[in-house]
């Protein structure tokens, strides 16, 4: 017999001969898997799928399907490998089931999906995942219904967008993400803010020792309507705003469109022709950020920041996409870091959530800090650990309430130029603030750039 025989006969004989399931993470939804049964989207809980009564041919033919793994080849076992993902509400994500021993991967053994739902517990715990101090972890998986076809589906808590009759209201309830689990790769269909957390998936031999993670966040840009009638209000904002106060937007792409650059300068230093740059904007330097074609860093003056804090906002602009038709793409993002925190100095309220962003801060990959406009921001300072909803009137108390306007109004809009007799931005933040003031009212709406050149 050939070495690749030999191989996979051992491959085999542990596939098939090795125990279930030791470790159990435990299932929000009940439900029973039978012959009669659909092919399930997702690896159910060990209890439910050692309980399932198929036959064994189905049960392998499942298995198979999620035993899929690839090799995470920079993975260190001291030191977690983590992946950011940010993502639009309502997108597809797909998450790679990635290993760092290739006993993990050779097994055979079927892989689950867990995800941590603190992801700042989850980092301060890591070294203790799968014990008793360790952070707390959750099974992913799908709602009943889109599992089991016998389940009713609750209509009013589940159901399409629509439109009455009379379209002088838009109803929008949220329909539950999809989890499909296949060839290696979980993906969730309509990711919301709600799936922020740390997915990784694991299996009976990987459950004490997963060092490759996926961070999902969703972008929230924040809008402040001008006072309107709640009807309108209503649909301005999808139901997501009861009141006239700024809200983290989970259907931004659907109302508004990004900025494109039109900075006069900008025009004549790439050599376009001069009347393309003619009715372009004028551009105001701010401090460290002098040109708004590059990336640049400004740091937020508060006199309410804790001593010995720097907290900047920064323009990131996305490397150029290839040349098609002779245009290159790119997009700019504000992203906000906390470049130094003093643990051992108290906190006010006001600022606790700080705490949160450097935690997060200290994983290499979010050492340069994340998107302003992301879904942990808003987490942060709302004090949840994810946005279960796009109305914030569910939250304990009316401060954090109001504590997403009062960090963006107060602190961000006054530290990049805007004072109380502005009536717009002139400087780079324009490319993430679309401001407009007719006094005594003032219409905020987060954005970003985009960018295109000649290639």
């Amino acid at each position: 017999m050939t070495r690749f025989g030999n191989l996979l006969k051992i491959f085999l004989i542990f596939r098939f001969t090795h125990e279930s399931f030791s470790f159990d993470l435990p299932a929000k939804f009940s439900r029973s898997v039978k012959e009669s049964s659909p092919v399930s989207l997702i690896m159910p809980s060990a209890s439910e799928w050692t309980s399932a009564k198929i036959s064994r041919h189905k049960k392998i033919h499942m298995e198979i399907e999620w035993s899929k793994a690839t090799f995470e080849e920079d993975c260190s076992t001291e030191n977690p490998e983590v992946h950011r993902v940010f993502h639009w509400p309502g997108e597809k994500v797909e998450l790679p089931c990635k290993m760092c021993s290739w006993e993990s991967i050779f097994n055979g053994l079927p892989k689950r999906w867990a995800l941590a739902r603190n992801v700042t517990e989850f980092f301060l715990k890591f070294k203790h995942i799968g014990t008793d101090q360790g952070p707390k972890i959750e099974l992913v998986e799908n709602v009943p219904f889109l599992e089991d076809l016998s389940v009713v589906v609750d209509k009013q808590k589940w159901s399409d967008l629509s439109l009455p009759q009379n379209r002088e209201k838009v109803f929008q309830m949220q329909k539950p993400p999809v989890f499909y689990q296949r060839d290696g790769v979980l993906t969730i269909y309509r990711a919301s803010a709600a799936s922020q957390g740390v997915y990784f998936c694991l299996d009976d031999h990987s459950t004490s020792n997963p060092h490759v993670f996926h961070v999902l966040s969703a972008f929230l840009p924040p809008v402040k309507l001008p006072p309107l009638s709640s009807d309108k209000r209503s649909i301005q904002s999808d139901n997501c705003a009861s009141r006239n106060r700024l809200f983290a937007s989970h259907n931004w792409r659907f109302h508004y469109m990004p900025s494109p650059i039109r900075e006069k300068h900008v025009c004549e230093y790439r050599g376009d022709d001069s009347e393309d740059c003619f009715d372009m904007e004028e551009f105001t330097p701010i401090e460290g950020c002098e040109n708004s074609e590059t990336s640049c860093r400004h740091v937020i003056q508060d006199n309410r920041l804790p001593n010995h804090t720097i907290l900047s906002i920064n323009f990131k602009w996305t490397q150029w996409s290839p040349c098609v038709s002779n245009r290159q793409i790119r997009e700019g993002h504000c992203w906000i870091n906390l470049e130094k925190l003093d643990e051992l100095m108290p906190l006010t309220d006001h600022w606790s959530w700080l705490l949160e962003l450097w935690t997060l801060q200290k994983q290499p990959t979010f050492k340069e800090g994340i998107p302003l406009f992301s879904s942990f921001v808003s987490s942060f300072i709302y004090g949840v650990k994810f946005l279960s909803k796009c109305d914030d009137e569910y939250l304990a108390t009316s401060t954090s309430r109001e504590a997403l306007e009062n960090f963006y109004l107060t602190v961000v809009l006054p530290s990049i130029g805007l004072t109380h007799l502005s009536t717009k931005l002139t400087n780079a933040f324009r490319l993430c603030f679309k401001f407009e003031k007719i006094p005594p009212d003032i219409h905020l709406v987060g954005t970003y750039a985009i960018d295109k050149r000649k290639c």
